[in-house]
């Protein structure tokens, strides 16, 4: 089987649909399928030639121009690879793919990754739309998805091929709360340190370690700073092993 998946980047920095797509390319190509990754390209291209996977450059910028090179590079990618299936993980990938497939035999699949995004009712133009948890299936049903295109697939977390067989685990203070999330004011960052600087008191050597970089990350540190807790409340970036 030919599997392309589409998408903006494999830039290792910690952005899960990057994450889930690496691992299911990497897989699905250990496993004996021919895959294909499009996208403008990132670190993780070492790791899937690694396991077989090929990577193809594919600008996927949403300005008119880059749009229409984007449009003519994809259609000639589908002539050259050919493929049974594409995977579109992100917004303009699903569109690309749909715009553009008369004349080929594939099938489109889609994953949702952000269910709360506007756009992501996009993601239901694909013949199969993977829904990462019942929750996001029940919600884009409601939204206008039929559900004979929604499948619900949960995110493997163990086993990935990102993450190195062996490593040392950090030292932490204990007792330690931790959360690997973006610095993201939607993933209630801000709500874990106002919780924390309140229950902190009661618990004097607990410490709070945020796991994650994100556009949202100086307005945390800030909020952090304002506490009584500040120099128990520890920003320690992005880390490519949480664990």
């Amino acid at each position: 089987m030919r599997i392309l998946h589409l998408l903006n980047h494999v830039q290792e920095i910690g952005n899960g649909i990057v994450n889930v797509a690496i691992d299911l390319a990497c897989l699905q190509a250990k496993s004996g399928c021919e895959v294909w990754v499009a996208s403008a390209g990132g670190e993780y291209e070492a790791l899937l030639a690694q396991y077989g996977a090929q990577h193809v450059l594919l600008e996927q910028r949403r300005q008119p121009i880059a749009l229409i090179r984007a449009a003519h590079s994809y259609r000639h990618l589908i002539q050259t690879v050919q493929p049974d299936i594409v995977h579109a993980h992100m917004m303009t990938g699903v569109m690309l793919a749909w715009a553009l497939r008369a004349g080929t035999a594939y099938a489109l699949v889609s994953t949702i990754h952000n269910e709360f995004q506007r756009s992501a009712i996009l993601m239901g133009l694909a013949d199969r739309a993977i829904a990462v948890s019942q929750a996001v299936a029940d919600s884009m049903q409601r939204r206008g998805i039929s559900s004979s295109k929604l499948r619900v697939i949960r995110n493997g977390t163990l086993g990935s091929p990102r993450q190195p067989a062996e490593g040392s685990p950090a030292v932490l203070s204990r007792p330690a709360i931790a959360t690997v999330a973006g610095m993201y004011q939607r993933k209630g960052i801000a709500d874990l340190i106002a919780a924390f600087a309140q229950i902190a008191p009661q618990f004097p050597d607990a410490q709070l370690y945020l796991i994650g970089n994100g556009p949202d990350r100086a307005q945390f540190e800030q909020q952090a700073q304002q506490t009584q807790v500040s120099d128990r409340i520890h920003f320690e970036g992005f880390q490519p092993d949480p664990a």
